[in-house]
């Protein structure tokens, strides 16, 4: 088997292993009524789509440290936008009285959360690179 498949293979299978932790932690949004935002699978989506990017543009791993960085992405997603979320709202109410138009700019804080958490998998996966691109199948 080529060796561009089989690193195929790899991404494929931690990727649709953290998507389920993912849905895990989407469904567990739903039990505990956690507000995410005004859309509670928002944070799934861009989980997804920053693990996406995340796993085919990192360096060859090996599998478990592979599966844990884009678990943490998806499980990091739900908790920062929990956190953006929460602070933005206290922030608006504090400081503006609910208005929500006088405080536009400080709203959009939530679109830094994909950027933290796919620069912050990409540098962990490169911390688990392997010097031999081979040992990826050992």
């Amino acid at each position: 088997m080529n060796y561009w498949l089989k690193c195929l293979l790899i991404n494929i299978a931690a990727l649709a292993a953290a998507t389920l932790i993912g849905l895990f932690a989407l469904s567990q949004v739903y039990v505990f009524k956690v507000t995410v935002g005004r859309n509670p699978a928002a944070p799934f989506v861009l989980g997804f789509v920053v693990s996406f990017i995340v796993a085919f543009s990192s360096p060859a791993t090996r599998f478990k440290p592979r599966f844990m960085v884009l678990s943490g992405i998806f499980v990091g997603e739900f908790v920062l936008s929990f956190v953006v979320f929460n602070a933005t709202l206290l922030l608006v109410n504090t400081y503006w009285g609910g208005d929500i138009e006088a405080a536009k700019p400080w709203v959009y804080g939530g679109a830094v959360v994909p950027f933290l958490t796919g620069v912050t998998g990409f540098l962990v996966l490169r911390r688990y690179r392997l010097t031999a691109v081979a040992d990826v199948f050992r």
